[in-house]
């Protein structure tokens, strides 16, 4: 039986079903996935059915996924195809609903954006134990009222915490609240950094697998792991083997050049 960590699907049914061949998984294999299921790839239906269908599979929302429920349980007048095709699946919008933000395995953490630099172990223990109320019609309603670069960095604010943990990118190095990412999601100012790169941190002492950063495609330092290689734009889809630190890369046919 192995562990496997899983980066941003995007709806890519068909190359989530490459990825499993290439690991060789069976049911008894623990599978972990670090949100954007759905949203963008052909078959966001297709993904989710086979997920819930798993006994062993794990999955945190990301920001696709946290939109595409805002858009449907708040009846919002442009729902994109994506959301279209969920409307009808209320089987779905349910599972979604009652996934976390955030997964404590072991020595690891599983989310989709990163960790706060500033949140101690008491800090992730709080939330992890008071995550589930934060995803609701409402919440999602006023979580989108202001995008997540204008809140003030409130470490114990749900909205700042679905925030960090759904869209962070970049942190500013003197309040470290989120900052908006620039065009090529690469840091254009001195006090603009990327969240994994802060040093005067809290840091919980345990591995962040993490996806969201196309552009980072994959990096690892001492405390992190990126795992989203851009498949649904033509890169590569990401999976990690936590029993020995294997990393599987799926090129996506279709390969922008």
């Amino acid at each position: 039986m192995s562990t496997y960590v899983i980066g941003d699907i995007h709806g890519c049914f068909n190359g989530l079903n490459k990825l499993l061949e290439a690991i060789c998984y069976n049911a008894d294999d623990t599978l972990f996935f670090l949100g954007d299921l759905i949203n963008k790839g052909p078959d966001s239906i297709g993904v989710l059915t086979w997920i819930m269908q798993q006994k062993n599979c794990h999955a945190v929302l990301g920001n696709h996924d946290l939109y595409i429920l805002h858009s449907i349980i708040n009846n919002s007048n442009s729902l994109n195809t994506t959301a279209q095709t969920f409307i009808k699946k209320h089987d779905a919008i349910d599972w979604l609903l009652q996934l976390p933000l955030l997964i404590e395995q072991g020595d690891y953490l599983f989310c989709h954006a990163g960790i706060h630099p500033k949140w101690s172990d008491s800090d992730i223990k709080n939330i992890l134990k008071l995550q589930n109320d934060f995803i609701s019609t409402t919440n999602l309603k006023q979580f989108y009222s202001q995008p997540s670069w204008q809140r003030a960095p409130e470490y114990d604010n749900p909205f700042f915490i679905m925030a960090v943990l759904t869209e962070m990118r970049f942190l500013n190095r003197i309040d470290f609240s989120l900052e908006q990412g620039s065009t090529d999601n690469m840091a254009n100012n001195p006090n603009k950094v990327a969240w994994f790169d802060i040093t005067e941190t809290n840091y919980t002492q345990k591995h962040i697998f993490f996806g969201h950063w196309a552009r980072l495609s994959t990096i690892e330092n001492n405390h992190t792991t990126c795992l989203d290689g851009g498949y649904v734009y033509g890169g590569k889809l990401l999976c990690y083997r936590l029993n020995d630190g294997k990393l599987y890369s799926l090129t996506n046919p279709k390969q922008k050049t």
